[in-house]
């Protein structure tokens, strides 16, 4: 189905908005507009994470960064490192991108204290591992940044 298939028109006289994809049509508040918007944002990030925009560009140069430090078996760089070698203006941007990283199954992060260690899931290269003696929690499994 092409785009030119779905129709969207404001109904401001309800405060709704029409939605019509092939024959199916739907009016959403306001409030289901945004859910809907949430939703297709959080699939497309899924399929493509942030498919065409600047930090898509990003996200896969932090990845190609990741992996970098991998293959040299080098410890995962701090937020600031990245944050430097990106060009970025703040550690804030590293922390979102490897929560999107995270989020749509690209790496894997495990952490201890304020050391990390970084799996690239497509090809099970793992960045080293801090130092001896400290265990490693998984943050995969317990949702956390």
């Amino acid at each position: 189905m092409s785009l030119d298939a779905v129709k969207i028109a404001v109904l401001s006289n309800r405060g709704r908005v029409e939605i019509s994809i092939g024959g199916c049509r739907a009016e959403l508040s306001h409030a289901e507009l945004v859910a809907l918007q949430r939703d297709l944002h959080g699939a497309a990030d899924r399929i493509a994470p942030g498919a065409g925009t600047k930090s898509s560009t990003q996200a896969m140069r932090l990845l190609t960064e990741l992996e970098r430090a991998a293959a040299m078996g080098r410890a995962c760089p701090t937020n600031m490192e990245l944050m430097e070698l990106l060009g970025l203006a703040n550690v804030a941007c590293v922390a979102d991108m490897m929560r999107r990283l995270r989020d749509t199954g690209r790496i894997e992060v495990f952490t201890t204290g304020t050391a990390r260690m970084v799996r690239i899931v497509a090809t099970g290269a793992q960045t080293a591992a801090p130092a001896p003696g400290r265990r490693l929690r998984a943050l995969v499994a317990l949702g956390a940044a």
